[in-house]
C-alpha cells in the first residue's frame, strides 16, 4: 500500500538490503534497512505541517511549544517540521530566538510507533524525541545521535509528543502509527540502566587535549596505577564527576534538558537517568573518548524448578524465559474452549477462574445433566482403550500451570488464569455449544442466563472444522468488538483447506512448528494462516533430551476407571495454540487496554513473530514464529500406539497423545 504523502516529501526506495534514499525538502537522507523499515510510513492516512515552522519566512506561524499550545494531530500521521536553536538554521521567522520546540497532541495506542527522522546529520544539527503526559511531565525520552530516533508506546491514551532542538537546526518528519520492523538503537529513557553511572573507554593515543576528560579523570583518582589498561578496558564515571568535566570544558554549556518549557520527569530517579543520557551523549564528542554509554542493567533470567520444566523445549524456542522477569501475565484472563478441565490437577490449583459448561446434551455430556457452572471434564471416553482424552486440561496447562511450584511442569502465563468452558463432551463439540461459550466469555447473553464478573482478555480455541457457518462470523466479530482477542488452531489434515473459527476475519490462526522449526508435516497451511507457535513432532529426538518432542502439559487418565493426574508430550495444532494464547495474555498484562486490532496491526508489521521461509507473510508460517519477547517488547515458547486422535469427527479438535511422562508422586 502506498501512503499519501506530502507533497515536499520525496521517498525512492533501493534495492532491498541496500540503503533507503530519500529526501525532506531539499535535504538528502540515506538510511539503514533497519531506519528504512520506520521511515516507510505505510499507514498513514493523513499528513501534517508544523504550525511554526520557523524556516519559512511566508508561513503562518503558530506557536506549538508548550501542553497548552500543543498542536493536535490524528493517528496514524506523517509531519514534517523544524526546530532550532537561537541563531542556527534557516534565515527564517525562528533563527533569531529559536524554536526550541514543538508540541503534539495526539491519541496513541499502546503498540504504536512514534518515529523521528531528522534531516540533519543528527551530531550538529541533534534533534530529540519526546513524550510526556498532558501535564507534561516527560515519561520516556530518545536522545541518541543519529538520524532516526523512535520510541514505542506502552499505553493507551492521549500524550504529547516533543520534537526539541538538541544542538543547531533541523527540518524533520515525524510519523505516528503502528510499529514496523525492530525499534532502532538508541539512548532511551525507558531503558534499564544505573542512573548516575556512564561507561568510558578512551581512544588508544599518546597525546591528551588540554583540560580533557582523561586529564580529569586521573585527577579524580579513576586510573588507581591501572592508566595504561584503560586504553583497552572501561572505566565507569559518576554523573557528578562528568558535570563538572562539562562545566570546565564548557561554562555555558547546558545539556541536561531538549524539552524547555517545563517538560521534565516527575521524579529525582529518572531526571538523574535523563541527565545521564545527555551526559553519555556529551562524551561521545569529546575528543579524548572512543565509546560512552549508560551502565544498562542486565538480570538473571528466572527459570522454574519445576522438574519437567526442562522437557519443554517449545517454551525457549518462543524467547519465552526472559519474557517472565518482565512479565507473568498477572491479570489476564484466557476463556479455554474445549472439553472442560480436570480442575482437581495439582498444577492447575490457583491457576482458574469461574467458567461453565455450555455442553447442552445430557448424553453427550456425560455428567448427568446439560448446560451448568461447572466445567469440570468428567471424561469423554473416547479413545479406543476406553480411557479419556482431557483435551482441555493439555491446553489449559500449556497456558497457565503453576510454575515455580516443584511440581510437574510450566506454564506459559502462569500468573494470568484460565477461565474453564466446557464444549465438547463424550461424542462431539457443535457449533451452537461453542457460540454459547464465546459469548460468554466476551460478557455477552448467553444461554446460561449470566456472565462472568469479568469477560475474558484472550479466548483460546483448539478445536475447528472445515465447514463455514453463515452466522459464525458474526459471533466472532462481536466478541472481538468487545475486545477479545481470539486465537484458534489452523488444523492438523496437512492441507490448505481452511478451518472455522481459525480462518474467520479477526482471528489469529495458528499453525505448529516442529522443534527446528520446520513446519509440522500434520500443520494446515495456506493464506489465511496468521502465525505459527511450537506444535512438536512426537515421533522424533532432535534436542537428544531422552523424549519425544512433543509439548509437555496436564493431563488426567481414567484408565481402568481411576483418575490419575498426570503430565503428557503431545503434537498438534492444538498444543501450538495455546502458546500464542498465553503470549496474548502477557502482553494484556503489560498494556491491559491491548485491542485486537491493535495486536493484528503489530501482527501485520512483523513485531510479535520472526519471520521463517520466504521474506514476509506466506503460506507455510504465516508472519512467522511467536516470539514472546518481541511481542511484549512490542507493547512498554514416548511414541505410544501411532493412534493419532481428534477430539471429534465434524469438529476437529487438534492435539495427539502420543507419549507420556510418570504420574506425578
Amino acid at each position: 500500500m502506498k501512503s499519501k504523502r506530502l507533497q515536499q516529501t520525496v521517498l525512492i526506495l533501493g534495492v532491498a538490503g541496500l540503503p533507503l534514499q530519500a529526501s525532506i525538502g531539499d535535504t538528502p537522507l540515506t538510511l539503514s534497512p533497519a531506519a528504512a523499515s520506520d521511515a516507510m510510513f505505510q499507514t498513514a492516512v493523513e499528513t501534517a505541517l508544523d504550525s511554526d515552522n520557523g524556516a519559512d519566512p511566508a508561513a503562518v506561524f503558530i506557536a506549538n511549544d508548550t501542553a497548552t499550545t500543543a498542536q493536535t494531530l490524528a493517528n496514524p500521521v506523517t509531519l514534517t517540521g523544524y526546530v532550532n536553536q537561537p541563531g542556527s538554521g534557516s534565515e527564517g521567522q525562528s533563527r533569531a530566538a529559536g524554536d526550541l520546540v514543538d508540541v503534539y497532541r495526539v491519541n496513541l495506542n499502546a503498540g504504536d510507533r512514534v518515529t523521528l527522522t531528522i534531516a540533519g546529520d543528527g551530531v550538529q544539527d541533534d534533534l530529540e524525541l519526546g513524550m510526556a503526559d498532558l501535564e507534561g511531565h516527560l515519561l520516556d525520552a530518545s536522545t541518541g545521535q543519529g538520524r532516526v530516533e523512535a520510541l514505542t508506546v506502552k499505553a493507551d491514551g492521549e500524550a504529547l509528543v516533543l520534537v526539541g532542538a538538541h544542538r543547531g537546526a533541523s527540518r524533520y518528519e515525524l510519523t505516528l502509527g503502528a510499529a514496523r520492523g525492530p525499534l532502532p538503537f538508541s539512548l532511551r529513557l525507558s531503558d534499564r540502566f544505573a542512573p548516575g553511572e556512564v561507561i568510558v573507554r578512551f581512544l588508544d593515543q599518546p597525546a591528551e587535549t588540554r583540560g580533557g576528560l582523561r586529564t580529569l579523570a586521573r585527577a579524580l583518582g579513576k586510573f588507581a596505577g591501572r592508566e595504561r589498561e584503560t586504553r583497552q578496558r572501561n572505566t565507569l564515571l559518576e554523573l557528578a564527576e562528568l558535570k563538572q568535566a562539562q562545566v570546565e570544558r564548557s561554562p555555558t554549556r547546558d545539556d541536561s534538558s531538549s524539552f524547555p518549557g517545563g517538560f521534565q520527569p516527575t521524579d529525582p530517579a529518572t531526571q538523574t537517568k535523563l541527565d545521564t543520557l545527555h551526559q553519555v551523549k556529551a562524551l561521545t564528542l569529546d575528543p579524548e573518548v572512543a565509546s560512552a554509554e549508560p551502565n544498562y542493567i542486565r538480570h538473571i533470567l528466572f527459570t522454574p524448578n519445576d522438574p519437567y520444566y526442562k522437557y519443554q523445549w517449545h517454551y525457549t524456542q518462543i524467547n519465552l524465559p526472559q519474557t517472565w522477569d518482565i512479565t507473568t501475565g498477572a491479570n489476564a484472563i484466557v476463556a479455554v474452549i474445549d472439553t472442560g478441565v480436570a480442575l482437581g490437577h495439582p498444577d492447575l490449583q490457583g491457576q482458574l477462574v469461574a467458567g461453565y459448561d455450555f455442553v447442552r446434551d445430557p448424553a453427550n455430556a456425560g455428567d448427568g445433566d446439560g448446560i451448568d457452572p461447572n466445567p469440570n471434564d468428567p471424561g469423554d471416553h473416547s479413545n479406543s482403550d476406553g480411557s479419556s482424552s482431557f483435551h482441555g486440561t493439555h491446553v489449559t496447562g500449556t497456558v497457565v500451570a503453576a510454575t515455580n511450584n516443584a511440581v510437574g511442569g510450566s506454564g506459559v502465563a502462569f500468573g494470568a488464569r484460565v477461565m474453564p468452558l466446557r464444549v465438547c463432551g463424550r461424542s462431539d463439540c457443535n457449533f451452537y455449544d461453542i457460540e454459547q461459550a464465546v459469548r460468554f466469555a466476551a460478557g455477552l447473553a448467553n444461554d446460561s442466563g449470566t456472565v462472568p464478573a469479568r469477560r475474558a482478555d484472550v479466548i483460546n480455541a483448539s478445536l475447528g472444522g472445515a465447514t463455514p457457518s453463515p452466522t459464525e462470523q458474526s459471533v466472532y466479530s462481536q466478541a472481538l468488538a468487545a475486545g477479545v482477542i481470539i486465537v484458534a488452531a489452523a488444523g492438523n489434515d496437512g492441507t490448505n483447506e481452511m478451518n472455522y473459527p481459525a480462518a474467520l476475519n479477526g482471528v489469529i490462526a495458528v499453525g505448529a512448528v516442529d522443534s527446528s522449526k520446520a513446519r509440522a508435516t500434520y500443520s494446515n497451511f495456506g493464506s489465511w494462516v496468521t502465525l505459527v507457535a511450537p506444535g512438536g513432532n512426537a515421533r522424533q529426538d532432535v534436542n537428544g533430551d531422552g523424549q519425544v518432542d512433543g509439548v509437555l502439559s496436564t493431563v488426567a487418565k481414567d484408565t481402568g476407571g481411576t483418575l490419575v493426574y498426570d503430565y503428557e508430550l503431545w503434537q498438534g495444532t492444538s498444543m501450538a495454540t495455546p502458546h500464542v494464547a498465553g503470549v496474548m495474555a502477557l502482553m494484556k498484562a503489560v498494556a491491559p487496554s491491548l485491542t485486537p486490532q491493535t495486536v493484528m496491526s503489530l501482527l501485520t508489521s512483523g513485531a510479535l513473530t520472526d519471520d521463517l521461509g520466504a521474506a514476509g507473510k506466506d503460506d507455510q508460517f504465516g508472519y512467522g514464529l511467536i516470539n514472546a519477547s518481541k511481542a511484549v517488547a512490542a507493547v512498554g515458547g514416548n511414541p505410544g500406539s501411532g493412534a493419532f486422535k481428534t477430539i471429534d469427527s465434524s469438529l476437529l479438535g487438534f492435539g495427539v497423545n502420543v507419549g507420556t511422562m510418570v504420574p506425578i508422586q
